[in-house]
């Protein structure tokens, strides 16, 4: 409805004065120049891996989604992770309480439980038993690779 009566009075035809065609030139440039400076996520690296800021928060597991050339934490990562005092700070994994999948480590448990890290309010957990189909709003994705 308020697109509709807004359609006809919005015209840009300029960004901060700037002509739209010549921003577009501008964007196609950096695209193809310098790709890495239009990243919107925070990607750091720890202990030899780059991680992403933990995203799809209340998603279960099965229907994650998984980007190529990333991956979940493996038990071991995750435990490297969380004793690493940087990476909690800018996880923000125990300011705000984030858990976040793993890899599943037991081999019986694989295509049946899902494994995660869980940040309680007074101990850090891994488990290895949630229903795939569980999305806990405060659950996201840890994604990963290797440097």
């Amino acid at each position: 409805m308020v697109n509709e009566i807004l359609k006809d009075e919005i015209d840009i035809k300029t960004i901060w004065g700037i002509p739209i065609g010549k921003v577009n030139e501008i964007i196609s440039k950096v695209r193809e120049f310098h790709p890495e400076w239009l990243k919107i996520s925070e990607e750091r690296e720890f202990n030899g891996l780059i991680c992403r800021p933990i995203e799809q928060f209340g998603v279960a597991f099965k229907d994650i989604v998984i980007p190529d050339g990333w991956r979940l934490p493996t038990l071991t990562e995750t435990v490297d992770l969380v004793n690493n005092a940087d990476f909690v700070e800018w996880s923000k994994i125990e300011d705000e309480k984030h858990d976040f999948y793993i890899q599943q480590p037991f081999n019986k448990n694989r295509g049946k439980y899902a494994a995660g890290f869980d940040c309680g309010d007074v101990v850090f957990n891994i488990y290895g038993n949630g229903l795939i189909s569980y999305a806990g709003r405060s659950r996201g994705v840890l994604l990963v690779k290797n440097k």
